[in-house]
């Protein structure tokens, strides 16, 4: 579970330099050691940056500089720009000259087009799910969830409950990721899904949809062990438009 969604991310990481590696040491600017260590630099930096979105360390629509971003995190001005570049590609900030770098806001535009993405991802990925995936594996993720569902019912969440049901929500969706066998297709998910998670910050997303997605999940899931593909693929963009819906109306 999750394989080819985190060997998606490691290729993505550190494909988008090969290219120039190789012409670098063709050229005779750089070692094969010295290319390695400016990669990992550059893969450090963008990282990083991207953990201080992810995290709320910066807020949607907060306004930087690059000399705060680099002190805040502890890096050098080479790596940052690319690293900046890259999150601007993906969405995650916006450069203004001369006035900084904005965190990307949270808008309805942004949620609307994230959503777009996820929903068509994942219902191809659910159609392969349910022709391919090994019963076992379908009632292993079902039970996991209705266990989940009967300890966390009717009853107020802590942080720690809030992190298990996390936990068991990844589970669910990058297992069903897992089936597209599609690099590109997983890279492309994985980077809207850090705009949902955007989303989802700049929104101060509460606990109180996590049960009821579960109840969702499950009755997702039961469609899947009966290989109903028609139900499961109308259930899940339900799911997924209710969690569109609850973006929006926070917006």
């Amino acid at each position: 579970m999750g394989r080819l969604f985190f060997s998606g991310v490691v290729c993505y990481i550190f494909d988008l330099y090969n290219v120039d590696i190789r012409n670098r040491v063709k050229n005779g600017h750089q070692t094969n050691e010295a290319c390695l260590l400016n990669v990992m630099k550059k893969n450090d930096a963008y990282l990083k940056f991207r953990d201080c979105i992810l995290t709320g360390r910066l807020r949607p629509g907060q306004f930087v500089t690059q000399k705060e971003l680099c002190e805040m995190i502890d890096v050098p001005i080479a790596p940052a720009r690319e690293a900046i570049q890259r999150l601007e590609h993906e969405t995650l900030l916006k450069v203004y000259p001369k006035r900084g770098i904005q965190i990307s806001d949270v808008s309805p535009r942004l949620i609307r087009n994230a959503y777009h993405v996820r929903i068509l991802i994942e219902k191809e990925a659910l159609r392969l799910f349910i022709e391919e995936a090994p019963i076992a594996e379908i009632r292993a993720l079902l039970e996991s969830s209705e266990q989940m569902l009967e300890r966390m019912e009717n009853k107020a969440l802590t942080a720690e409950d809030t992190n298990n049901l996390d936990m068991v929500d990844l589970a669910f969706h990058n297992a069903i990721i897992d089936y597209l066998d599609n690099e590109i297709l997983s890279q492309t998910y994985q980077i809207n899904q850090a705009r949902i998670r955007l989303i989802r910050l700049g929104n101060r997303e509460t606990g109180d949809r996590k049960v009821p997605a579960m109840r969702e999940h499950i009755g997702i899931l039961k469609a899947c062990a009966e290989r109903d593909t028609t139900r499961a693929t109308v259930l899940l963009e339900q799911h997924l438009l209710l969690s569109r819906r609850r973006a929006l109306d926070g917006c």
